[in-house]
């Protein structure tokens, strides 16, 4: 029908979200109808269709423009991303991450919250936790079920590590990382590297020298995250970073 027309939406998960917000009466009608027809054993002729206005049939929008027409660097100015999250979680996730060390596991587990529900707003990203093997701890482990034309060809586990330092992230922290990688039978190619303050010159040097193995590494740094989530676009963001790291 015209009215259900939400292609304006950006993604399909909003759009499915907005749809099954509308009313259900016209689909109940129709359903009513068909058994009708299938009870008498003849198609009815009579008009049985039931009109309503176009305010009844549209599901209600309470969103906000996803994007500021004027961006600055203060974390304030977050707006909504395009799966309705309100803008002062956000806020908070983000605020929690600079803020005031209290003390370093609680400072990493901002990052890891807030990097958490980053990537679930991946559609087919999976995420679970920080978890804990025998040897190592993995901060975020994503299954991927994505059906992205890049990310559908990479390994179904995704490993992510979150470093929430004050300063630079050394080279053998990259390491440490790669080693949890190949842990994993084999089935893991692809890793998140979040370092929320940046990385050293060895660091950068590392990941041009692991080019040569299978595993990819993807950096995400503070800059970026916080603008792919004042303009919504997390997607778009990763998809960007991965294919840098691809032509490293």
């Amino acid at each position: 029908m015209a009215l259900y027309d939400y292609n304006e939406y950006k993604n399909k998960r909003l759009m499915y979200r907005y749809i099954s917000q509308a009313t259900n009466a016209i689909v109940i009608s129709y359903i009513a109808k068909a058994l009708r027809e299938y009870l008498s054993g003849k198609e009815t002729t009579d008009d049985t269709t039931i009109f309503f206005s176009e305010e009844q049939l549209i599901a209600k929008r309470n969103r906000i423009p996803l994007v500021n027409s004027t961006r600055n660097d203060n974390i304030d100015s977050v707006d909504k991303i395009d799966d309705g999250c309100p803008r002062d979680e956000w806020d908070e996730l983000i605020k929690a991450v600079d803020g005031e060390v209290k003390n370093n596991l609680e400072h990493g587990r901002s990052l890891e919250k807030l990097m958490l529900k980053f990537f679930s707003e991946v559609e087919g990203f999976q995420c679970q936790p920080n978890a804990r093997t025998e040897t190592e701890e993995i901060d975020i482990w994503i299954l991927n079920k994505s059906k992205d034309e890049l990310f559908a060809k990479e390994s179904n586990l995704i490993l992510c590590e979150c470093k929430n330092w004050r300063q630079n992230v050394s080279r053998f922290e990259l390491s440490v990382f790669i080693e949890k990688m190949k842990n994993r039978n084999g089935r893991c190619k692809l890793g998140f590297f979040i370092a929320w303050n940046g990385v050293t010159g060895d660091f950068d040097k590392e990941l041009l020298r692991i080019t040569r193995d299978e595993e990819v590494i993807v950096l995400l740094t503070k800059e970026g995250i916080i603008d792919a989530i004042r303009t919504g676009n997390i997607t778009k963001y990763l998809q960007v970073e991965y294919s840098k790291a691809l032509l490293r």
